[in-house]
């Protein structure tokens, strides 16, 4: 059973997560360490809601695109998951009471959104990639709240996880092409086909990479400009390159699997930046 949990709560993704508070807490300057425990436990709990809430209004598209997932496998459990979700939103809450006003005025607003996006929010084109993605970049700032009450130093790096994670949203929702389409859930691919959502895909990359590149005007590191030429500009031209060739929902099964190993990468950029 535990281990039916942990595999909705997709482990890889927590771990993520808990990194991205790790990095925020290594730059900024604090000694809040209670702060960062019970902000980067905040985030831990409202990833597993998020995941078991997705997981519970996703069976139908799930049986094509995830047939492995949980409660594909164990209908029986949808219960267990909605009770679990309910109490991982009720404790994110109740413990942003003990850091500040602002982080508890903060989660008290994420939880309705992020509760609501796979019912609601996910089949609004291009929305719902947006929420995703500004969740994960808002991470850093988040964090960076709880430690020291500031936003200063973790602008940049959210940027650069916002776009990273936008990419990989939309490309999964290719992937996802064919069960969202069975379960009437308007992604991208849905609404306007798969081919012109990859080609979006696409010129949101070259976007991305531009912003990458403007940061070395601004930011005299000889290791970032390494990191990013080899963990971030290679594979994202190879990406593009690999996508124009062969624009259809398979070749984005491995799109997404190597824009995640791009995303943990380019938390070493992070922390470089």
């Amino acid at each position: 059973m535990i281990k039916v949990f942990f595999q909705a709560s997709r482990i890889t993704n927590l771990g993520i997560g808990i990194v991205c508070s790790l990095v925020t807490f290594l730059k900024v300057p604090n000694d809040n360490f209670l702060s960062f425990l019970i902000g980067t436990l905040i985030v831990f709990l409202l990833m597993v809601a998020s995941n078991l809430t997705n997981d519970i209004y996703d069976i139908k598209s799930d049986k094509v695109n995830k047939p492995c997932r949980p409660l594909v496998k164990y209908p029986g459990l949808k219960k267990s998951f909605q009770i679990l979700a309910l109490l991982s939103f009720f404790a994110s809450t109740l413990l942003s009471i003990f850091i500040s006003q602002i982080i508890f005025l903060i989660v008290l607003f994420s939880v309705p959104v992020l509760f609501f996006y796979t019912p609601i929010l996910k089949g609004v084109p291009l929305l719902g990639n947006i929420m995703v993605s500004f969740y994960l970049g808002f991470v850093f700032i988040f964090i960076e709240i709880c430690v020291s009450g500031d936003v200063s130093v973790m602008i940049l790096p959210a940027l650069f996880a916002f776009g990273i994670s936008l990419i990989r949203e939309i490309i999964k929702d290719v992937e996802d092409y064919s069960g969202d389409k069975l379960a009437k859930i308007k992604t991208l691919p849905v609404y306007i086909g798969v081919k012109k959502t990859i080609y979006i895909s696409c010129f949101f990359m070259i976007l991305f990479l531009l912003f990458c590149g403007s940061l070395i005007f601004f930011k005299n590191n000889f290791y970032y400009n390494i990191s990013v030429f080899f963990l971030v500009f290679m594979p994202i031209f190879y990406l593009i390159f690999f996508l124009v060739k062969d624009p259809t929902s398979k070749a984005c099964f491995r799109a997404s699997a190597l824009l995640k190993k791009i995303t943990i990468l380019g938390l070493i950029i992070i922390y470089i930046i």
